[in-house]
């Protein structure tokens, strides 16, 4: 194996003096993760020509992508010619024993071909070479991102991919509030899915996002309006984000954005009656402690069956009717017939009265 000299002098731009007769290639390997890619890129230059190369592997490592922009360049060469290789790489210059024994042994050969000097630069020097090589590689790693099978992606990949573009185009304010609403979501799929979200692919998401909206979000967190419409916001640009990366086919793996907007804002229009309803009889219920119940209704899920002005009724399906309840205008106009609302209620003769409301269900 050929060991590149770690005596070769650190180099900085066009300070180096390097000889026109000489080819000079300058070299970078971008490495990145979740899932683990990476891209190198080459600028080889002869007196006034030039040439740019670039490429990309999944499911690599650092150093190898490294070992790999330099291969890459050496090999590209058609005849032998001195040369300068400029790198930053430490890897590169230390030669650790690592397991890229498939690359070393193309390394060996092309040294052997060319005449090769080593110009080692300190990561990404202020050089316009060293610059636009570093742009190649970060643009290759982007394709290879770009390339993976969509069931190469599990779910947890995918959202970490996804926070870390959000990072770069969005405020901090709501960065924190996608990270809050992943966070959830997260806990939503580990509770309901029978897989670890390591191990799920990613074009199963949709269902996992309709168990957040339709379950977790409104009964384990007990979201309110607004933390369902911002949830709601997260989970559509999630969305768009896999379909534009490739990562799930919307025409297969994901429900409409209408869809997903109606669960949300069914359950914002329930939370908003419950809220107001809450309101109204802290404010003005019934002291059902001082009167005689003869019949309770204990922490149960009752469907509203009828709702007029200032009234709104509700039954077990069955024989039971527990109303009409008097509410203000206003909660009344919030009503919808069919929703199932979670509450305590306690009957005083033939009169109805609501002690509680805890939640509810489209």
């Amino acid at each position: 194996m050929i060991r590149p000299q770690p005596a070769a002098p650190m180099l900085s731009g066009m300070e180096s003096g390097l000889s026109g007769k000489q080819t000079v290639i300058h070299v970078v390997g971008v490495h990145r993760s979740h899932p683990d890619r990476g891209g190198w890129g080459a600028v080889l230059s002869h007196g006034e020509h030039r040439r740019e190369i670039s490429g990309h592997e999944r499911g690599i490592t650092a150093e190898r992508v490294e070992l790999m922009a330099v291969v890459q360049a050496l090999e590209c060469l058609t005849r032998p010619v001195p040369v300068v290789v400029c790198t930053d790489s430490e890897y590169v210059r230390t030669r650790p024993d690592r397991s890229d024994d498939d690359l070393w042994p193309r390394l060996t050969a092309a040294l052997d071909r060319h005449r090769v000097e080593w110009a080692w630069f300190r990561e990404h020097a202020e050089d316009d070479q060293d610059e636009r090589a570093f742009a190649l590689a970060e643009e290759a790693a982007e394709q290879a991102l770009d390339r993976v099978p969509t069931g190469d992606l599990s779910i947890d990949a995918a959202l970490r991919m996804f926070v870390e573009d959000q990072r770069e185009v969005v405020s901090a304010r709501t960065l924190r509030k996608i990270e809050n609403t992943l966070s959830t979501l997260r806990f939503s799929i580990d509770w309901y899915a029978d897989d670890s979200i390591e191990h799920i692919p990613v074009a199963e998401i949709d269902d996992h996002l309709a168990d957040f909206i339709v379950h977790t979000l409104p009964h384990k967190q007990f979201a309110s309006p607004t933390q369902l419409k911002e949830a709601g916001q997260v989970v559509n640009k999630l969305r768009a984000w896999l379909t534009e990366n490739g990562h799930v086919d919307p025409t297969t793996d994901l429900r409409s954005t209408e869809e997903i907007d109606e669960m949300v804002d069914e359950r914002i229009a329930v939370r908003k009656f419950v809220q107001a309803l809450r309101a109204y009889l802290e404010q003005e219920g019934a002291d059902v402690d001082s009167l005689s119940v003869e019949q309770w209704v204990q922490d149960e899920y009752l469907h509203i069956r009828k709702v007029t002005e200032d009234t709104v009724t509700f039954d077990d399906w069955g024989e039971l009717e527990v109303g009409p309840i008097t509410v203000s205008a206003d909660i009344a106009a919030l009503a919808d017939t069919g929703w199932q609302i979670l509450l305590t209620a306690a009957r005083v003769g033939k009169q109805w009265h609501l002690v509680n409301v805890f939640n509810g269900d489209p």
